[in-house]
């Protein structure tokens, strides 16, 4: 069982990595407060989607959300296992399509600098075939890259539903 503190370094390693935007943050602080989470700089994350706000704005506020409720952002690094984890279950949960799946972990190649999880690095290179329409087929590509997303999706953290939601978008 997860705890809190193991929930918020998910949050974080997902926006870190960009598998979450930062601009949904409010919303996922507004969710925490309705399950009964609470600390001032998680009010104050929750109501800033109420006027314009700038994405260090959110940043900052989330790493104080965490120092408040007992997980210091630097106590730990950030693990792209936990922000693979993360899309993998979004894209299981949301139904994404294989195109989005694929330029999705992509992204977080790039973003995890080709490195951490070789998982994550095959589903790049499928992305790099599947675009390039050469070598298998595309069922054979689908068939490979869903056992890979399944099998990052089975050591998936609890996370709130709009986790995963915010996950599943584009934006």
């Amino acid at each position: 069982m997860e705890t809190l503190a193991d929930t918020l370094y998910v949050i974080r390693d997902a926006v870190d990595l960009g598998v979450i935007p930062v601009k949904h943050l409010p919303d996922i602080a507004t969710e925490l407060l309705v399950g009964e989470i609470d600390s001032p700089a998680l009010r104050e994350l929750a109501g800033l989607d109420l006027e314009p706000f700038t994405s260090p704005d959110a940043h900052e506020l989330w790493q104080q959300v965490m120092a408040e409720l007992g997980a210091p952002a630097d106590d730990r690094p950030v693990h792209g296992s936990n922000a693979s984890a993360v899309l993998a279950s979004a894209a299981l949960v949301h139904g994404l399509d294989t195109a989005s799946v694929l330029n999705r972990f992509c992204l977080l190649a790039v973003a995890l600098d080709y490195r951490e999880n070789d998982d994550v690095m095959t589903l790049r290179g499928l992305d790099d075939e599947w675009l390039g329409e050469w070598g298998r087929s595309r069922s054979d590509i689908e068939h490979e890259a869903w056992g890979l997303v399944q099998k990052l999706a089975a050591n998936a953290p609890q996370v709130p539903p709009c986790v995963l939601k915010t996950a599943a978008s584009r934006g």
